[in-house]
């Protein structure tokens, strides 16, 4: 019996050994499936919070563009009103040179303003008619030049960038 004891006594020992060891490396392998389950969980944030970012800024960048093009449309009626008043005294008698030096100096003020907040005009005597940055006032026959060309600028056009502020109000060939 006494045999049989200290075997089962080893048996035990030895089975309980082999037991811990078993559990020891599978508590060891449920923490690394945990720690990389977390791992990767981080990763996923922050990769969010990066697009978040990215989101964030762009949404800035076209909120400003939004006022900015409000402020523009405010000095657009003012351009053109000093343009015309330019060229009307151009017009008038050599007297009045004083008035058109001021609006001339009034008017290139108003385009380094416009400059500065990035608006440049829209070129388009002699281009293609583009309905996203041409409005058609008039057409006219000309068989002299081609289709959808375009002849006058009646009021110049604007953009922001690459946004269209304004367009420009044209005549534009018709045959």
């Amino acid at each position: 019996m006494e045999y049989n004891k200290e075997n089962l006594q080893e048996e035990t020992e030895e089975t309980t050994c082999e037991n811990l060891e078993t559990l020891d490396a599978s508590k060891l392998e449920e923490k690394v499936r945990q720690a990389d389950e977390y791992f990767a969980r981080l990763q996923r944030l922050q990769a969010d919070f990066d697009n978040f970012r990215r989101r964030a800024q762009k949404e800035r960048e076209e909120l400003a563009d939004i006022v900015t093009e409000s402020v523009i449309c405010k000095f657009l009626p003012i351009v053109d009103n000093l343009t015309r008043a330019v060229a009307t005294a151009k017009t008038v008698q050599a007297g009045e040179t004083q008035l058109l030096t001021g609006l001339d100096m009034i008017s290139r003020q108003m385009e380094d303003v416009l400059t500065k907040l990035q608006v440049t005009p829209i070129n388009c005597i002699g281009e293609k008619f583009d309905p996203e940055k041409h409005e058609a006032i008039m057409q006219v026959q000309d068989e002299t030049k081609e289709d959808e060309t375009i002849l006058e600028e009646l009021q110049k056009g604007y953009q922001l960038k690459q946004r269209v502020v304004r367009p420009s109000m044209v005549k534009v060939v018709k045959n």
